[in-house]
This record gives structure tokens, C-alpha cells and sequence, in this order.
């Protein structure tokens, strides 16, 4: 992923706001109670699934503590928006649909500096 960021330092803190984007390799396959419930519910045999690849988008924000002059804590906190088409293979033909495949992500991190 690349994108833009740009981080405002407020006495022991830094505040980073950036949007990154990049391209995204999917795959996708169904599992045996997939396939029966697909079944069930469809009325026809499913065969195969395919995810498409696709742009990925993540805005994100992230601070950083400085606790004292040895740590350091990190929070980060970004979603990701990703729209992959979905392809199921059945006995009468393909149904593609798009998926939302969006993800909240927050990591925490605390940091030692040993120099």
C-alpha cells in the first residue's frame, strides 16, 4: 500500500492522519456446508467460487505516547474498505455479486528504546 500521511507533534505526542490505497490479491472457495446449504436454499449444485482482486482505500489514524525517554505506546486505528466481486459456479450458470469485505483494524503497540 501507498498513500499520504501527514503528523502534527503536540509536546509528547504525535498524531498522524493518513489515507493509503493499494491493490488487493483474493481468492477465494467453498466449503462442503456451503455448498450444501447453497443447495438447500438455491435449489442448484454449486461448483466453484472466485473472489476478483481489487483497490483497497485505508484511512487511519495514529498516536504516539511518548511515556518517558525508554517507552514509547502506540495506538493506530484505520478501516479498510474493499469491494471484491464474488463469482459462485452452479449447474445453470455464474452469479457474481460484490462483496463488502471491510475490515476494522486497531493495533496497539508499547515500545522500549535501547539507545
Amino acid at each position: 500500500m501507498a498513500g499520504y500521511g501527514y503528523t502534527w507533534n503536540v509536546r509528547r505526542n504525535a498524531i498522524t492522519a493518513a489515507l493509503l490505497g493499494g491493490f488487493s490479491f483474493n481468492s477465494m472457495s467453498l466449503a462442503p456446508g456451503a455448498v450444501d446449504a447453497y443447495r438447500t436454499r438455491i435449489g442448484v449444485q454449486a461448483t466453484d467460487a472466485e473472489a476478483s482482486n481489487t483497490f483497497v482505500l485505508r484511512p487511519e489514524v495514529a498516536i504516539w505516547h511518548d511515556i518517558n525517554r525508554s517507552f514509547g505506546l502506540n495506538v493506530n486505528v484505520g478501516y479498510m474498505l474493499a469491494r471484491p466481486d464474488i463469482s459462485v459456479m452452479t449447474s445453470t450458470g455464474a452469479e457474481t455479486r460484490t462483496a463488502r469485505a471491510d475490515q476494522f483494524l486497531i493495533k496497539v503497540g508499547l515500545v522500549y528504546s535501547i539507545f
